[in-house]
């Protein structure tokens, strides 16, 4: 038969069940195949014995045959099952001395040949070539001879040379004077207002004292929520609140507006204004702005709370306890994403 197959090795994973493994390469007995598992991980690798680990079939109409693991020694997932010709480098094909050589007998003599050659090409394939050191420097060669007579002076002025190298790179020079701050650019904005006359209910009042004003004190005032998604974390954000409401506590009391974000419990600022009419009533405007880094590109909200100083009265917006100026009072919220 032709030798087609120039394999001399295979490595099979094994998955704990499977007994029989093919090879493509030829062999004439069973001993001309070395089997032996390797683990995949560290590649350590246990010989298999003929026999006791394991049996031979050698295919009769082609190259190759099959390997049939015992069940005590399949390979495993973690393992490789590794075949390796290994056909003994003799030639046992006689050849008569009276012309009556067969065909059959010749061509395996010469498969042979053809399957230990493919056999050593392997060998030197896996062969790791490693630079020997350097050796000794040979000896100096023999002395100066002596000098020769000068020559005749050549001719005039040669040409000009190649231009030398680049120097150094000087010191640097003193920091120019600060240009002229460029102009703000509004990145985007978001907004909301509301000019309906309502009333904002009061359970509980804003200290005046030195502690920041929580969300749970005052009312909140929901329709100037504003939600705005910046573009990016480092930009600065302007919030403008301009709240219009009418003060009914009587002089000496203060609206107060505090600014919240997200689901802060903080107020994060606030804005008041002082009830310093003698009547019962009067019209006030809290308006501020405030500037925040924006800290991520994610969503976030403002939103601010109404509510007096002193006691738990409900407040009034937008002219709720009465028209003025033809009723066009409105409260509002701005959010503006400007660069650093």
């Amino acid at each position: 038969m032709t030798i087609s197959n120039e394999t001399v090795k295979v490595k099979v994973s094994g998955d704990g069940s499977t007994l029989e493994f093919s090879f493509p390469f030829e062999i004439y007995e069973d001993t001309d195949i070395t089997v032996y598992k390797e683990v995949k991980a560290t590649e350590v690798q246990t010989p298999m014995e003929l026999g006791v680990d394991y049996d031979v079939t050698i295919s009769p109409d082609s190259e190759g045959g099959t390997i049939t693991f015992v069940a005590g020694s399949v390979p495993l997932t973690t393992e490789w099952a590794v075949m390796d010709s290994n056909i003994p480098n003799t030639q046992p094909v006689v050849i008569p001395t009276d012309g009556n050589l067969r065909e059959e007998s010749l061509e395996s003599g010469l498969d042979r040949i053809v399957r230990q050659v493919q056999q050593v090409k392997a060998s030197i394939d896996n062969i790791q070539l490693v630079t020997g050191p350097t050796g000794p420097t040979g000896p100096a060669g023999g002395a100066t001879g002596p000098t020769g007579p000068t020559g005749p002076t050549g001719p005039g002025t040669g040409a000009t040379g190649p231009t030398g190298p680049t120097g150094p790179t000087g010191p640097t020079g003193p920091t120019g004077a600060t240009g002229a701050a460029g102009t703000p650019v509004v990145l985007g904005y978001a907004y909301s207002q509301d000019s309906t006359a309502r009333t904002v209910v009061v359970s509980v009042g804003i200290p005046s004292d030195n502690t920041k004003p929580q969300n749970t004190e005052g009312g909140a005032y929901t329709q100037l929520d504003t939600t705005y998604t910046p573009s990016h974390a480092l930009n600065m954000l302007k919030i403008t609140v301009s709240v219009v409401a009418t003060l009914t506590t009587g002089n000496g009391n203060y609206l107060i507006v505090p600014l919240y974000r997200d689901s802060g419990v903080d107020a994060i600022t606030y804005g008041w204004q002082g009830h310093s009419d003698s009547s019962s009533t009067s019209r006030a405007t809290v308006a501020y702005t405030y500037w925040i880094v924006a800290g991520s590109t994610t969503a976030t909200t403002f939103k601010v709370r109404v509510g007096y100083a002193t006691g738990t009265t409900n407040v009034l917006l937008n002219q709720g306890n009465g028209a003025t100026f033809g009723s066009i009072a409105a409260s509002s919220m701005t959010i503006e994403e400007y660069t650093p």
